[in-house]
């Protein structure tokens, strides 16, 4: 694989890890905390239960009292070892609604974990064919997968499609969020998208980018200019690269 296909799959995963999910990643970092402080809650118990039944220990490892002791220190002693006991079984049925609760919380960033899990796939869903503008106004010279590269006549993946610059002005093939902009050997000037549902866009070829990491764009909309006769595009889902010409308009 060329390296600078390895290039754009990492900032890819990166882009994927900065993308914020509304509404899982709040609760499941509530739910984390919740976690954490019965957790913590719960071993200050036992370390203090361990210290109760230490003291308990030591109260009756001597036995009975001396004949001598009178009745009074009897008492005492008799009723300290009372509360003593008393003390022990209510921390010990504490530790035990504890433990449940933290139980019930472990289970709970379990759920919110999957369903935020389930919810990623599901946004990541193929989008309509046609729904996304062509980033140059000229054919596809160049088609997504395999091919039999001319110089080395080595076969090749190629992860996106290359269209012909009819003109230089590239625009935004959908709205979204720019991740990331650069230049990568042999790719010119990339500028890479979040469009949301689980879609980036690369455009690679720029001669020159008119936007920044953290720009919102809406479709059609001026991202750069072409350096050369060709841009590069494409798209992934859920981070796996999909052939980005059913996507395309038949013309801009």
């Amino acid at each position: 694989m060329p390296r600078s296909s390895l290039l754009v799959g990492a900032l890819l995963a990166g882009a994927a890890i900065a993308a914020p999910q509304p509404g899982y990643d709040d609760l499941i970092a509530a739910a984390e905390r919740a976690e954490g402080q019965l957790q913590a809650k719960l071993d200050a118990h036992e370390a203090s239960l361990r210290a109760r039944v230490r003291t308990l220990y030591k109260l009756e490892a001597f036995g009975d009292l001396p004949f001598w002791v009178d009745a009074g220190a009897r008492g005492d002693a008799l009723a300290t070892r009372g509360a003593a006991r008393r003390l022990i079984l209510r921390d010990l049925e504490e530790r035990r609604i504890l433990r449940v609760e933290l139980a019930a919380a472990h289970d709970d960033v379990g759920r919110l974990q999957a369903a935020a899990e389930r919810a990623r796939y599901a946004a990541a869903q193929a989008p309509r064919d046609g729904s996304f503008v062509r980033p140059v106004a000229g054919d596809v010279v160049a088609s997504f997968g395999s091919y039999s590269d001319e110089s080395t006549h080595l076969r090749l993946v190629r992860r996106g499609v290359e269209l012909h610059a009819a003109d230089r002005e590239v625009v935004a093939a959908a709205g979204g969020q720019v991740r990331w902009v650069g230049p990568l050997r042999g790719l010119g000037t990339v500028v890479i998208v979040d469009h949301g549902q689980g879609l980036t866009s690369v455009t690679s070829g720029l001669a020159d980018a008119r936007v920044g990491a953290g720009d919102l764009v809406t479709a059609g909309e001026p991202i750069g200019r072409a350096d050369k006769g060709r841009v590069g595009f494409e798209v992934r889902r859920g981070g796996r690269p999909i052939d980005p010409f059913p996507l395309l308009a038949a013309r801009r």
